[in-house]
């Protein structure tokens, strides 16, 4: 969700690196924008919550072949 933003937005986790995190989703939000996300790894019964700003975006296109799918880079 956007920073100081109650509405959630839903993801996927795509990649975890060391530098960020990819997530899928098909209404990324814009190059920029300060983001506040819960994380729940796996096996855990609670979430990790993080904040970040968006570092590129790519968005949905109809006929793309592109080998990753659509979403945000953080």
């Amino acid at each position: 969700r956007s920073a100081g933003d109650l509405t959630p937005t839903y993801g996927l986790t795509y990649n975890v690196s060391r530098e960020g995190l990819y997530i899928r989703t098909l209404d990324g939000p814009r190059r920029g924008t300060n983001l506040w996300f819960e994380l729940r790894p796996f096996g855990a019964l609670r979430a990790v919550h993080l904040r970040g700003e968006v570092v590129w975006s790519r968005p949905l296109t109809s006929g793309s072949a592109a080998a990753v799918p659509p979403g945000f880079g953080l």
